[in-house]
């Protein structure tokens, strides 16, 4: 009789989930170890700034960064306007990191080193202060849906590629602990921070894996207080905006620089110091059973995140995808993903909306 009753009910809650469904297919309730994918367009409706806005006179005006330097580089992208801001990016970083200068056709020069510091600044100082006023409408949107997504799922990791900490303050917000990853090698600065992370169930925190670095971290190269890879990567608890040297919170010794990797081609050559939060990337998605992407892109120039989505599991055990990046629907890149999706075709306010009423 015991297993009688443990079909019927099993029967009985596969049909809820039916009649709970909408017209795209999609439950009320995630299935089980839930990935959120979040991209610039999470964080746009709280005023962050698109890859091609970084250059804006809207955000240059935000910037801490040396305006000498913010002045070069918008010279440098006038000069070659078929460039790509990545490649633009991309090449400041490979002459910075061979110590060479950059040049306008008429002749205008500047060490590279110097325009990467000024780069990294802004991208620290505008991302690092984003903020949602609390109380206001879109932080009940944003709240709403992480209190959703933490309670209906067995597990939350959010894969993010922003700079900004957003997530972090909305988590603050409503009281859910989070970390950078387990075993990743991001240690928190903050004693009180460390202290509750260890207090709580490791079930219970969300892991946030932040792929091209924060706004607020700060990185050792070589530290001998390492723990589990060469580099120590420090989270403080406000962005790091490096206008002079810093010294390691945890060796006292080597000078510290910005944990961010800007926005160029090739990321992977700069990303050591977040090698395990890639792999803690990668286990996620091939244990996942429910995936929302909310405003990424994808960029076909973009190699490493293409191998990353080439993680989630094929038929039959694929995960359902869902795709949130505006009215005019997912990039084509997305069609590389061998795995059911729905896009909804809409902006993340409405999506929160279709599905929280």
């Amino acid at each position: 009789m015991s297993s009688i009753r443990f079909a019927l009910q099993n029967a009985y809650s596969h049909v809820i989930t039916l009649l709970r469904s909408d017209w795209r297919g999609r439950p009320e309730a995630m299935s089980g170890d839930t990935v959120l994918v979040t991209g610039a367009g999470f964080s746009k409706a709280a005023g962050g700034p698109l890859l091609k806005e970084l250059l804006s006179p809207e955000f240059l005006g935000k910037s801490e960064a040396d305006r000498d330097a913010l002045d070069a580089i918008v010279r440098l992208q006038a000069d070659r306007p078929s460039l790509s801001i990545e490649t633009l990016f991309t090449e400041i970083l490979r002459m910075a990191r061979t110590h060479g200068p950059m040049s306008t056709t008429s002749g205008e020069r500047w060490e590279a080193s110097w325009l990467l510091r000024g780069l990294t600044t802004h991208l620290a100082s505008v991302c690092g202060e984003l903020r949602v006023r609390r109380r206001s409408r879109l932080w009940n949107t944003y709240t709403e849906y992480l209190r959703w997504l933490r309670k209906d799922s067995k597990s939350l990791t959010v894969i993010t590629f922003n700079y900004d900490l957003l997530l972090e303050h909305l988590f603050d917000d409503i009281k859910v602990r989070y970390e950078y990853g387990k075993r990743t090698g991001i240690e928190y600065d903050d004693p009180s921070r460390r202290s509750g992370i260890h207090r709580s169930l490791p079930f219970r925190r969300v892991q946030v894996l932040k792929l091209h670095g924060s706004a607020n971290w700060v990185v050792c190269r070589g530290c001998r207080k390492a723990k589990v890879q060469d580099d120590m990567v420090v989270a403080f608890e406000k962005p790091y905006i490096p206008r002079r040297k810093r010294t390691c919170p945890r060796c006292k010794d080597k000078p510290v620089e910005s944990g961010i990797i800007p926005p160029v081609l090739e990321k992977s050559g700069e990303s050591r110091h977040t090698g395990l939060v890639w792999l803690a990337a990668r286990k996620a998605l091939q244990r996942s059973r429910e995936i929302i992407v909310i405003g990424y892109s994808l960029p076909h120039t973009d190699a490493e995140a293409l191998s990353l989505f080439g993680e989630i599991a094929p038929p039959p055990n694929r995960p359902r995808i869902t795709l949130v990046c505006g009215p005019k629907g997912a990039p084509e890149t997305y069609s590389q993903i061998p795995s059911r999706s729905v896009d909804t075709k809409l902006y993340f306010e409405d999506y929160v909306a279709s599905i929280l009423g």
